[in-house]
């Protein structure tokens, strides 16, 4: 099962970055890679549905569509979302969140980690076409989307 990893410091309280990670809406105006996400109702537990649509191909992979649910939700914390139908085998999108030391004319910070857990479909085939290209495909993507949330986020 590959994972990619990637962690941000954001000048945010951990409760204005997880209320931004939990509008599906709107997850489009901060990962690049995403063009679609629909949800008819806020993230606000667990069970709920959601769909995403991604084109990779600026980070040198294919479009993508997924629907999701969200599978763990520990308030200001952590976030799990899960791939219930679409391209991949398995695809798990985690975010941990940590707060850190504020500064005096801070309100506060937190340290954004984002694990993607994965499998590739066609079992030999989709092992190879991990090692060749989609590993590096989805690295660039994790890298991108978090990037991308914390210039939304802080800007």
């Amino acid at each position: 099962m590959p994972t990619v990893h990637h962690t941000v410091e954001i000048n945010k309280p951990p409760s204005v970055v997880f209320n931004m990670l939990l509008d599906a809406n709107n997850v489009k105006e901060w990962a690049p890679v995403v063009t679609i996400s629909y949800c008819s109702e806020q993230l606000t537990k667990e069970g709920t549905p959601f769909s995403v649509k991604a084109d990779l191909k600026p980070v040198g992979g294919p479009k993508f569509e997924f629907d999701n649910v969200v599978a763990k939700l520990v308030e200001n914390k952590e976030l799990l979302w899960k791939q219930t139908k679409g391209t991949m085998k398995r695809l798990e999108w985690h975010f941990l969140l940590e707060p850190t030391v504020k500064s005096e004319n801070s309100e506060g910070a937190t340290r954004l980690s984002l694990s993607i857990d994965y499998d590739m479909p066609y079992s030999f085939l989709g092992s190879i076409i991990d090692k060749v290209k989609m590993n590096r495909v989805i690295n660039a993507a994790c890298q991108v989307n978090l990037e991308g949330f914390k210039r939304k986020i802080e800007g």
